[in-house]
């Protein structure tokens, strides 16, 4: 994906995985919101990604909706990769929340979000939440994979930025841009949960 900024902010710290695309030079900040997710993710008898790759990367505690925005820092990349494929924190994908990480986001960086999921669709309603605050939305699904499996599926990854020329070598690796639909974007009072599981199985 090439190198999007040297402040890298992560929501969702998982089994630390996305550590190990950390650059020499790089900050990275994981906001997570379960202790024990932590502490397994930091024990090499479980996972090594975070105690080979990046073992000084900083981890804060806490709903990422609010300690991310309390950050006193700006980040060139934000990574919201709390999504899983059967639930979704909707109060992290609604346009108020976007907002929360436009202000922590520095003038030309990137958004990424990680939204795959088996019962809903979910990149209209990033695109519709992006539009609404004045932001392009590339996307770009994993077929390399090739899984049929009902339990797993191909990554899909949404890119927001202000400008497509922030969104660098992306537009030129197979990523697509998403246009604004009829979807309407989410927001703290509203959200159509019902909506997207109709799309994601009727495709419209």
């Amino acid at each position: 994906m090439g190198r999007l900024g040297r402040d890298v902010s992560v929501v969702g710290l998982g089994s630390g995985s996305l550590a190990c695309h950390a650059k020499a030079g790089e900050n990275w900040t994981f906001f997570e919101i379960d202790p024990e997710v932590v502490r397994l993710a930091r024990d090499p008898k479980m996972f090594r990604f975070v105690s080979e790759c990046a073992p000084s990367a900083a981890v804060v505690l806490g709903d990422a909706r609010l300690t991310l925005t309390a950050s006193p820092q700006q980040y060139d990349l934000i990574v919201l990769d709390a999504f899983s494929s059967d639930a979704i924190p909707v109060h992290l994908l609604t346009r108020e929340a976007l907002r929360g990480y436009l202000a922590r986001l520095s003038p030309h960086g990137v958004i990424l979000m990680h939204i795959s999921n088996r019962h809903m669709e979910l990149l209209k309603v990033v695109a519709a939440i992006g539009a609404g605050e004045g932001l392009v939305t590339y996307a770009r699904q994993d077929g390399s994979a090739n899984i049929s499996s009902e339990l797993h599926a191909n990554a899909l990854v949404a890119a927001l930025a202000h400008n497509e020329a922030d969104l660098g070598p992306l537009r030129q690796k197979g990523w697509q841009k998403a246009e604004p639909s009829a979807v309407a974007p989410w927001t703290d009072d509203y959200s159509d949960i019902i909506g997207a599981i109709f799309r994601k199985k009727f495709g419209r």
